[in-house]
């Protein structure tokens, strides 16, 4: 399970698809490097990538869109410029950890691929962008699919998918540096080159980043690198790619919110110095290694006919580093304490809380087109394991002593580290899929969909507790779509579909906490063997409807569209965090999505371009009892009220203008409410609000306006130069003091976002 095991595997596996490429008809002269490049375009476009005039709601950027947003920041924020999307960060400038949610679901419940690889790790179903640096700087295009969308296998994919895709490399040198620096101590800096090769049949790439930040808060670093390996191998019918792309991160961990007393100065007096304070204690980090390798492989069979391979491996290994006062170690919890693992008070406690991990993962695919009709079938088969192993590293043993003070007076350090827990989890995931695609009239397009899925859930080598578990979730999912086009610049499309979403590792049953009893969460025990299965934790479920218009033309465009979303069983946020810092979740029984969102674009006269989006969603709870206890009165009946930590209004309008070799753009960013609980601020209980020093659950409307000027240097450089940009650009331009996300715990909790931030970069391609 460690890191060296990630290779060998994935060597052979690479030359078991490479040989084919070999196999090919003989490569074209150099002369032909253009159709070259062009046959590479039109092979690795993703089949998850929806079409122009695809039934599907989706918005995206392409590579210039990608360069010009792209400031560093963590791709979450990035991909929050999107409709109904919104995202915020722990350091609250951007860098680090940061968290998108799409319609309100959160990002473990969106499915994101990378060249059609799933992102979302198999245990957690987290996304956790901080591992990729700056990788938007190598990609060709990304695309949120929002619902359901196109997307063919990856569980995940309730509340949406996003594709993003690095494309083919061009048969050219070609080479491009970035450096930039912005306010709260942050710099980026990254350099990429292309060689060519064999009469551009061959194409060589290399790419390293660094991004670093001090954060907006105190302390809040994030020190995260790139490198990025890339081959492209083209053939007369095929195109072979390989990429290896990783790199280390260590952050500062910052997930604990404040109260609102902080926020408003109310301890020192002084509002920026209380704002930006971190409740963990310095030292508190994350440090992880994340690399992947992928291998893509397109045949051309023959007219119509591609066949798609994709193989990859990701593996990783590091550790998060965590402080508490006061730690009662008791690793068996309920259970009698053993010479082995003996029940200890310790003070000063530092837990260091390991994982090793390794995927690896097989997507063949087989394209048919024909006539009126498209046809794409294929598999997905996914083997992952990881290892957790967590430790009291050091601290003070005062279990013999009768005060705090006494024990810490006479130093009695651990000489060695205590053992929390030590177990492996494994997942196996196997699905079948297929894909119709029927033009019945030149205007009228049908689509059929169906999804297969097995997932294999297994705990093993418990060193701790010696429990083990087994539980298997299996899943058919249909989709059906019609697209019409009514003119040729206006498109309805509507979709009917289901999606199901099996349940974390975590959600089944968290060996980290000792105090929860693993017999009553499954349905099966054997005492003997300390084997459990069938576990209770349902999956969510979903029936979803959407339909939506488009209008393209000369000089502006239309992107429409409203859904309705029925879920069983969604895990929503149920009150407080974990230790990873993320929401606890509890399966409500049924809640209900329905929204509308528009993207509109217009170049008015004068040259002045103007990109707008905005939705309106109501997120609620239907059917929603939390039970916290095992007597009737232990419940709060939610029903009716809103899902929490999503705003229900979300626009962003931007417009720009170029003056020669400048060009100017300003733009607004407004977030409607976001409530902070499923109270929906004691919606239920108006006396509640009445009570002296209550604190609203919530997060009130907010409205950041931002600025760019954007000066492009060629004119004064040499004759032919490539690209030379200089970019100057604010964020919250007006300094706004808001808050970006919080929860409630014992009390509202609040994360703070940064204050005016400065970008400035340069972009020089050669």
């Amino acid at each position: 399970m460690r890191k060296h095991r990630f290779f060998s595997p994935v060597v052979t596996l690479s030359i078991l698809v490479a040989a084919p490429a070999s196999a090919q008809q003989p490569s074209p002269s150099p002369t032909a490097s253009p159709r070259v490049l062009r046959l590479a375009d039109e092979i690795t476009v993703s089949a998850s990538v929806a079409g122009e005039r695809d039934a599907a709601s989706f918005a995206g950027l392409d590579r210039d869109g990608v360069q010009n947003r792209n400031r560093g920041q963590d791709l979450a924020m990035l991909l929050a410029e999107t409709p109904n999307a919104y995202a915020y960060s722990d350091a609250g400038n951007g860098v680090g950890y940061s968290y998108l949610s799409l319609r309100g679901f959160d990002q473990r419940r969106i499915a994101v691929y990378v060249n059609g690889v799933p992102l979302n790790e198999p245990e957690s179903q987290q996304v956790y962008f901080i591992d990729i640096a700056d990788l938007a700087s190598g990609l060709s295009e990304i695309q949120v699919q929002r619902g359901t969308g196109t997307s063919l296998y990856g569980s995940p994919a309730v509340g949406g998918s996003i594709n993003l895709e690095t494309g083919a490399l061009p048969p050219i040198r070609s080479g491009e540096a970035v450096l930039g620096a912005a306010s709260f101590g942050t710099f980026r800096g990254s350099m990429q080159y292309a060689f060519p090769f064999d009469a551009g049949r061959s194409v060589l790439s290399a790419r390293i980043a660094h991004v670093r930040s001090e954060g907006y808060r105190q302390p809040a670093f994030t020190r995260h690198s790139l490198v990025d390996l890339g081959y492209q191998r083209t053939g007369g019918r095929s195109v072979l790619r390989v990429k290896l792309f990783g790199g280390p991160e260590q952050t500062q961990l910052a997930y604990l919110g404040v109260p609102i007393a902080n926020l408003r100065g109310e301890l020192s007096g002084d509002p920026d110095v209380d704002r930006r304070q971190n409740p963990l204690r310095e030292g508190e980090t994350d440090s992880f290694f994340q690399p992947h390798l992928q291998v893509l492989h397109d045949l051309k069979l023959g007219d119509g006919l591609l066949l798609k391979n994709t193989l990859y491996a990701i593996a990783g290994d590091g550790y998060f580093k965590q402080y508490r006062a006061s730690l009662s170690y008791d690793p068996l919890g309920p259970e009698p304490p053993t010479t082995a693992f003996p029940e200890r008070q310790i003070l000063q406690a530092w837990r260091r809380r390991e994982i090793s991990q390794l995927r690896m993962g097989w997507v063949p695919s087989l394209a048919f087109e024909s006539g009126k009709s498209r046809l794409v079938a294929g598999l997905e088969l996914l083997h992952h394991g990881g290892r957790h192993f967590g430790s009291v590293s050091d601290g003070f043993d005062c279990s013999s002593t009768a005060t705090a003070a006494a024990c810490l007076s006479p130093s009695p350090r651990l000489t060695a580290p205590l053992p929390l827990y030590d177990y492996v989890d494994r997942k196996t995931t196997l699905a079948a899929f297929v894909r119709e695609t029927w033009s019945a009239t030149p205007k009228l397009r049908l689509s059929a969909e169906l999804q297969a899925t097995r997932h294999a859930f297994r705990m093993r080598e418990d060193m701790v507790r010696g429990y083990s578990w087994d539980s298997d979730y299996g899943f058919v999912t249909p989709r059906l779509g019609v697209n019409y086009d009514a003119t040729p610049r206006v498109n309805l499309y509507a979709t009917l579909s289901t999606a199901r979403s099996e349940p974390r590792f975590d959600d089944i049953w968290n060996p980290q906490d000792v105090f929860q009893n693993p017999v009553v969460l499954f349905d099966r025990y054997d005492a003997g063997t300390r084997r459990l299965s069938d576990a209770k934790a349902r999956p969510e479920r979903l029936q979803a409807a959407e339909a939506g218009v488009s209008f393209k033309g000369a000089n502006a465009s239309l992107r429409a569209n409203g859904y309705w979303m029925d879920f069983r069983d969604e895990l929503v946020f149920a009150g407080g965090i974990d230790e990873d810092g993320l929401p606890i979740t509890d399966n409500a029984a049924r809640s209900l999505h329905r929204g509308v969102e528009i993207e509109v674009s217009v170049r008015l006269p004068g040259g002045v371009a103007l990109l707008a989006n905005g939705a309106a969603s109501q997120d609620r709870l239907e059917d929603y009892l939390l039970r916290f206890g095992p007597s009737p009165a232990d419940v709060v009946d939610y029903s009716g009220n809103r899902v929490a930590l999503f705003p229900g209004r979300l626009a962003r309008a931007r417009v720009s203008r170029a003056f020669g070799p400048v060009t100017a753009g300003f733009g607004l960013r407004h977030v409607g409410r976001i409530f902070l609980d499923n109270s929906e601020n004691e919606r239920k209980n108006p006396a509640a609000r009445e009570a002296s020093g209550y604190v609203p659950k919530t997060i009130e409307p907010f409205t950041l306006a931002e600025a760019e000027l954007r000066l492009d240097l060629r004119r004064w450089l040499k004759r032919g130069a490539r690209t030379t940009l200089l970019t100057l650009s604010a964020d919250n331009l007006f300094d706004e003091r808001y808050e970006a996300s919080g929860y409630v715990d014992d009390q509202p909790y609040f994360l703070p976002a940064a204050t005016r931030n400065i970008y400035l970069g340069l972009r020089i391609g050669f």
